[in-house]
């Protein structure tokens, strides 16, 4: 199946990778399987992460048991909660039908901080999905986007800047320019302005049903709680989820947007 996916009928490639393949499947033994893994386990492996130095050496150490080599960037001072400087990349992929654009930062937030949960609230009102103002204005009103989101990532707790916060959208290449223009404007608008009180009420509406919808399970509930344990809280972090939704205010909400997201420092 992954072959016939790979490549198309007629490609040599598919012919001699498929022709006799149940032969030498069944010519397989135990022993091939294991010196095969053995031979895997030295073989070094890429893992690239974008993160400041502080993370670089939590990552370094979950990595280096896995014989990665790690390829690290977007370097801050080590330990330090100063934010990289901004930067610009990009890169061209020949015989690309559409375009992708990605802008965000690192956030000094872990998902435990009673900071997390307005912002993240925020950032969702900013680039959640339909209904809000990214997708509204670049895909509902300007058509310039196939889809448009934003989201923030839980960080890890003691190591500075290890969140993101992160927006991405896709278009056809002629509509770069003017998808970059129209999310760098609506973003900019919103840190600057903050959210309307409408926008709050959806949120806590939102976050409360989602929250039920996404942990309907046993398993989901225990993955939730167990990560909530890994991040040093007990379980009445979770329990007090819906009473500390309905507890943000619209001041409080717009004064983490200005303290967290700057727009000079967007990558």
């Amino acid at each position: 199946l992954l072959f016939n996916h790979m490549y198309p009928d007629g490609h040599p490639m598919k012919k001699q990778l498929l022709e006799g393949a149940d032969t030498r499947i069944a010519a397989v033994k135990y022993e091939d399987v294991i010196a095969f893994h053995k031979l895997l386990s030295k073989a070094p492996r890429v893992a690239t992460v974008f993160s400041p130095s502080g993370a670089q050496k939590a990552s370094a150490a979950v990595l280096a048991p896995l014989n990665c080599a790690s390829a690290l960037s977007f370097s801050a001072a080590a330990g330090s909660a100063k934010m990289p400087k901004a930067a610009v990349l990009s890169k061209v992929i020949p015989d690309k039908t559409s375009v992708s654009f990605m802008m965000g930062t690192p956030v000094d937030l872990h998902n435990t901080h009673d900071d997390f949960l307005p912002l993240k609230m925020a950032v969702n009102a900013l680039g959640g999905g339909f209904g809000t103002r990214l997708m509204d204005e670049t895909r509902d009103r300007l058509g310039l986007t196939y889809g448009v989101s934003g989201y923030l990532s839980g960080g890890v707790k003691r190591v500075a800047n290890s969140a993101a916060f992160v927006i991405q959208s896709s278009c056809k290449p002629s509509n770069l320019e003017k998808l970059q223009d129209s999310i760098v404007g609506v973003t900019n608008s919103f840190i600057s302005g903050g959210m309307h009180d409408y926008e709050l009420e959806d949120q806590k509406e939102f976050a409360i049903g989602s929250r039920k919808v996404r942990n309907d399970t046993p398993a989901n509930e225990l993955a939730l709680l167990h990560r909530n344990l890994l991040d040093g809280s007990d379980a009445s972090h979770l329990d007090s989820f819906e009473t500390r939704v309905q507890a943000v205010s619209l001041p409080q909400i717009n004064a983490v947007i200005k303290k967290y997201l700057n727009k000079d420092k967007f990558t």
